[in-house]
């Protein structure tokens, strides 16, 4: 089998979907492709192991060179490790996964020797790659007519589900009897507390809330979590996709969550880890009309009537304004 080179980086500032992504995707390839998969992550081991019990096969992992940048600034010093590790594993295809800024000639001595493929990549000239795979909201027109629509895959065909979003859609869902709360896995800007602190004061429902080992706040979520009977914390996968599940509607920053409570059809509020309104959630929002709520919207949203009894337009203001402050 040719090997298959997979890169992505995640960390508490860009966050982890990008690495939660490959590592899956990887997983999925493992039983038809050998498979490497490379990152500078610190949280690369920690994903491997969390959705190792859905990997239809073994696969290697590359730590490359470990670095305290942003790793979308490093474009030119990754492009470079990337591309001599292609080069020893003889692979005939590398995807990079993330907006990392390649040079215009980042992998031109992997040409006639692998494909180059990038995932939620806008900001690399065209010319550096083989393919662009923009997940469903992502693909906005503008890009698509610069790159030329021939190099371009999106769709729902190309949108990543975790694996234990898959197990929980298959089984029977009953009526939801919880907020279920994400705001990603470092969550920078407290975006967890905030949501958390405006549901226990406006309703009288449970919540749910996702808080990992990377949540920058963690110590308090948890001191809040063990003296407030009706707060929950969840951890991991797949208890995190369990507990979305069984949720009467979420509230989640946009990210790959976002996209599970679609697959689930599970009611959303979402909202920006950094409270700008982008067109990536702007087509998001209009993909699934009905089921999510921006709250780029406030003064007109168009809250479902279902809702109104969990205060889903009144957490929209608040949370808008606070993400304003940030």
């Amino acid at each position: 089998m040719a090997p298959i080179l997979l890169h992505a980086e995640g960390d508490t500032r860009t966050g982890l979907g990008h690495l939660v992504r490959m590592v899956g995707v990887a997983g999925d390839l493992a039983a038809s492709r050998k498979v490497h998969l490379a990152s500078a992550s610190p949280h690369l081991a920690a994903v491997v192991r969390e959705l190792a019990p859905w990997s239809s096969g073994p696969f290697e992992v590359h730590a490359l060179a470990p670095s305290l940048e942003d790793p979308w600034s490093r474009g030119p010093e990754l492009a470079e490790e990337l591309t001599g590790l292609a080069r020893a594993l003889a692979a005939t295809v590398l995807v990079s996964d993330g907006k990392a800024t390649y040079p215009k000639e980042a992998f031109a001595s992997l040409r006639g020797h692998a494909r180059v493929v990038l995932v939620d990549n806008v900001v690399t000239d065209p010319s550096a790659y083989d393919l662009l795979v923009l997940p469903t909201c992502h693909a906005d027109p503008a890009v698509i007519a610069r790159v030329g629509a021939e190099k371009v895959r999106t769709g729902a065909d190309w949108t990543f589900v975790h694996p234990a979003v898959r197990a929980a859609a298959a089984r029977p869902r009953g009526p939801g009897q919880v907020v279920f709360v994400s705001m990603g896995g470092a969550d920078p800007n407290g975006l967890t507390g905030r949501a958390i602190a405006h549901l226990l004061a406006t309703t009288t429902e449970r919540v749910v809330a996702v808080c990992g080992p990377a949540n920058l706040h963690r110590a308090s979520l948890e001191a809040l979590a063990a003296r407030e009977p009706r707060l929950s914390l969840v951890s991991g996968s797949p208890a995190s996709q369990d507990a979305l599940a069984a949720s009467a509607w979420a509230l989640c920053a946009f990210g790959i969550t976002a996209y599970e409570a679609v697959a689930l059809g599970i009611p959303l509020v979402v909202v920006p880890h950094d409270g700008v309104i982008d067109g990536d959630i702007e087509r998001f929002v209009a993909a699934f009309p009905g089921q999510v709520t921006p709250s780029a919207t406030v003064e007109g949203a168009a809250v479902p009537s279902e809702w109104s009894s969990v205060g889903a337009g009144a957490l929209i203001g608040a949370l808008s304004s606070a993400l304003a402050q940030v």
